[in-house]
């Protein structure tokens, strides 16, 4: 009988051991493995960010392009919003980057590819706009510009408008006879931040606060999944345009199964990353944060400079038209931006304000960036319009109102008018979708049904 229990014990325990391995090989996160998802080398190339011109269809290619590095892959599992690769550090931690992809470029919209353009949407030509809104079409009104990136443009609307009073003289700190200073929108009031649970909050929170003093380890305060983590990263950026110098990907530690306990953060100065040869993140070095840092003090000078010139004691609606007209006089689309030619400021906030051009991203950040800091609730708005596009959503009254920067800034070419069209002003969604804009299915975004304060509305009439 001994001899019988002995040899039932000796069974139990191998079958344990052979199932406890093939766990820890299937089940990577809230990933399953099959074994035919195995790469067959244990080197692969893996896409640092989806913002590369060169990532693969997962990626959407509004996102800022970036390098493509290598690294130590044991496993590589591709999802509709995120790329999970994994990896083990050179410390021997175990680990995945993982790069949130922006939707749109799934599988799904192969059948109609044949009929869009590939590329960015591109704005309009002065031509195109009556074509696109016929009837509805707001004549522009049409300024002398400076040239791009000025820093002292005073150029203001008509006077016939409501917003035209908007350069101040008297905004000097510490003149109490002056108006009060503008109140930016605190992260905890941003709309991607509220869509979280009150853990992913917590989290967010840590990122932000990594984010801003340059350290790019977090050490998470509860475990959470891969793709909890990839949600979270991306509402940071969609919420938080300064940031113009964080990369959408990032490394995750874990403990080789479900559980995410920290994470790595990818910097950016748009050139160089605090990645190593080898692709696997590092400290942030001290020539990197002063290149970053130089980049913030020209962004954030801009910024104040702009909001300078508007009275904070205006209503928010032409707070937003103030900071729309002076993005359209001073920044320029570049039409020779493109996946396979990539200049990464113009993916981000700093291009448009800083160098005076870039694509929708950077047209829409902008934008978002200048609102937030005037203490307006604005979001990001990523989908389709006849190409990959960004746009915005803004709040106002607790209504939210779509608008599109870029597509108001109509290719031209004469370099010494600029014409503030506002065609695509404070509109409902029902009409953004009747003028080709749709949001990509899984993208977080409001829905906008405000009327009070559309152009035609508030500053025709």
């Amino acid at each position: 009988m001994k001899k019988f229990l002995v040899l039932c014990l000796a069974l139990c325990l191998c079958i344990s051991t052979v199932g406890c391995t093939f766990l820890t090989q299937t089940h990577q996160g809230s990933i399953v493995l099959n074994e035919s998802e195995v790469p067959d080398s244990s080197e692969q190339s893996v896409t640092a960010s989806s913002d590369s011109p060169s990532s693969d269809t997962t990626s959407d290619p509004i996102q800022t392009p970036s390098t493509t590095t290598t690294s130590k892959v044991v496993s590589v599992v591709s999802k509709p919003d995120i790329v999970i690769s994994q990896i083990t550090t050179p410390d021997g931690e175990k680990a995945v980057e993982i790069t949130v992809s922006k939707p749109g470029t799934s599988d799904d919209d192969s059948s109609d590819s044949d009929n869009k353009p590939s590329g960015p949407a591109l704005p309009p030509s002065i031509e195109d706009l009556e074509d696109l809104h016929g009837p509805d079409t707001v004549e522009p009104e049409t300024v002398t510009s400076t040239p791009t990136g000025s820093s002292d443009n005073d150029n203001t609307a008509e006077s016939d408008n409501p917003s035209s009073d908007t350069t101040t003289s008297d905004t000097t700190q510490g003149d109490n006879s002056g108006p009060k200073e503008h109140t930016p929108l605190d992260f905890k009031q941003r709309y991607r931040y509220n869509l979280l649970d009150l853990h992913e909050k917590v989290l967010y929170s840590q990122i932000v606060n990594a984010a801003e003093s340059f350290t790019y380890k977090v050490t998470f305060k509860q475990s959470r999944t891969f793709e909890s983590v990839a949600a979270v990263l991306d509402a940071v950026i969609a919420d938080n345009p300064h940031l113009f110098y964080l990369s959408m990907s990032c490394t995750i530690l874990h403990d080789g199964l479900e559980n995410a306990g920290g994470m790595y953060l990818n910097f950016s100065d748009g050139t160089n990353t605090n990645k190593d040869a080898d692709g696997y993140c590092v400290e942030v070095s001290s020539s990197l944060k002063s290149s970053i840092l130089a980049k913030k003090t020209a962004f954030d000078a801009k910024t104040k400079s702009i909001l300078s010139k508007i009275d904070p004691t205006l209503p928010d609606v032409e707070k937003e038209k103030a900071i729309y007209d002076e993005i359209l006089l001073n920044a320029k689309y570049n039409t020779s931006a493109s996946w396979t030619n990539a200049v990464p400021d113009d993916w981000t906030a700093y291009g448009v304000l800083v160098k005076g051009k870039g694509v929708c991203e950077s047209y829409s950040e902008a934008f978002q960036h200048l609102c937030l800091m005037a203490g307006i609730n604005c979001t990001v708005v990523r989908g389709d319009a006849g190409g990959a596009h960004q746009w915005n959503a803004v709040q106002l009254d607790n209504e939210w109102y779509e608008c599109d920067i870029t597509f108001d800034d109509p290719i031209t070419n004469s370099p010494l008018l600029a014409f503030l069209y506002h065609n695509y002003f404070n509109l409902t969604t029902e009409r953004m979708r009747q003028l080709n804009h749709v949001p990509y299915a899984n993208e977080p975004s409001p829905t906008a049904t405000g009327t009070k304060y559309s152009y035609k509305n508030y500053f025709s009439n």
